[in-house]
């Protein structure tokens, strides 16, 4: 697992620090996303709370990325 996923969901899954996790979301999105398939996994894995922020990340997803999260 990627240590910059395990960082983005540890601030997520903090309370009142949802909202800091958005912008490090967009860093990933935009430098590897191609890691927006592990995150999702992992979050799921985790039981992240739902939030708009997971909405987000399924948004960003490249489309070759979802099979392996949609199974």
């Amino acid at each position: 697992m990627s240590d910059a996923i395990t960082a983005i969901l540890d601030v997520h899954d903090t309370p009142r620090t949802r909202n800091d996790s958005q912008g490090m979301l967009l860093m990933l999105a935009t430098e590897q996303p191609r890691q927006l398939g592990a995150l999702m996994l992992q979050a799921l894995a985790r039981r992240s709370p739902s939030s708009a922020f997971l909405d987000m990340a399924l948004d960003l997803l490249p489309d070759d990325a979802v099979p392996a999260v949609v199974a």
